[in-house]
């Protein structure tokens, strides 16, 4: 599990005197709750989710989002290669929108 995986890592960096809310890291996906999106929200620096979240429920939001947005620099895309035909090319949008309001938060 990728989230098990950097919390692993975050833990280490934690021994290592990494301040633990530099590296906190959650899982934002159709199954979470609203009180706790608002948590991660608020408190995550890594957020693990897919093109469905991104469409659906971050970038319609993205207001509530902005802080997330202002200080993002990465975007890891895992399996990428099966991102194919329609769903790759809806998913290449949800990019470029993403991109567009990262630009203006």
């Amino acid at each position: 599990d990728q989230l098990r995986g950097i919390q692993r890592i975050s833990e280490k960096l934690v021994e290592q005197g990494v301040e633990e809310e530099l590296i906190s890291s959650a899982c934002l996906d159709g199954d979470v709750s609203a009180a706790e999106r608002a948590k991660i929200r608020k408190t995550a620096r890594i957020i693990l989710t897919n093109p469905d979240m991104l469409h659906s429920h971050i970038l319609p939001r993205h207001t509530e989002y902005s802080q997330m947005l202002s200080s993002l620099r990465f975007v890891v895309l895992d399996e990428v290669h099966m991102y194919r035909g329609v769903f790759g090319a809806h998913v290449a949008c949800i990019l470029r929108r993403l991109r567009r309001l990262v630009a203006l938060h």
